[in-house]
């Protein structure tokens, strides 16, 4: 290949900085995993050194999938790990997954029920955990679902948040009458 279009090889420690700001910056997991996988094809010297840094793989797993179930065979697989999760998420932002049939596991994985939510946000009706319920970036995910937030509850507690509002009445105009002025 011509040498202007080579990608200079980084080093292990060079490539854990890179995965490390990947975990700082994206908020998306399945973004964050294209991000690093984009960087393990660069050169089979990058793709030894991701697939080695365990470190930097936990702290994707830490900042995307922080309420995960830790199981005895993720310790020195991080990255296969993190890479299982993504596709679960992509599962529930395609629909093959729901939160009705989800385990409970699943509904207290923010980023499964974001991007359930986000497909369908009816399955705003199928998590039974308040603290999910009252979380906003969930009940953003649900207006963008198309979720009819008729529970006036719901509302009553994002009637000062502009965002949330505008997403809610967005699908069911009768709740503007719980928002505030």
């Amino acid at each position: 290949s011509d040498a202007s279009t080579r990608v200079p090889e980084l080093d292990g420690d060079a490539i854990g900085a890179v995965l490390g700001a990947i975990a700082e910056t994206y908020d998306d997991p399945e973004a964050a995993a294209r991000a690093a996988a984009t960087w393990t094809v660069l050169s089979r010297a990058h793709r030894d050194a991701c697939h080695g840094d365990e470190r930097a793989w936990r702290a994707l797993l830490e900042r995307h999938f922080p309420e995960r179930v830790r199981f005895p065979s993720e310790a020195g697989n991080a990255r296969r790990t993190f890479y299982s999760l993504c596709a679960t998420v992509r599962e529930y932002r395609e629909g093959r997954l729901t939160l009705r049939t989800a385990c409970d596991t699943h509904k207290r994985i923010k980023a499964f029920v974001l991007a359930a939510l986000r497909h369908n946000g009816n399955g705003l009706c199928d998590l039974d955990n308040d603290a999910m319920r009252a979380d906003r970036d969930v009940i953003l995910a649900a207006t963008q679902g198309r979720y009819v937030l008729h529970r006036r509850d719901i509302m009553e507690r994002f009637r000062d948040d502009h965002e949330v509002v505008l997403g809610i009445v967005t699908w069911c105009g009768i709740a503007l009458e719980w928002a505030t002025k």
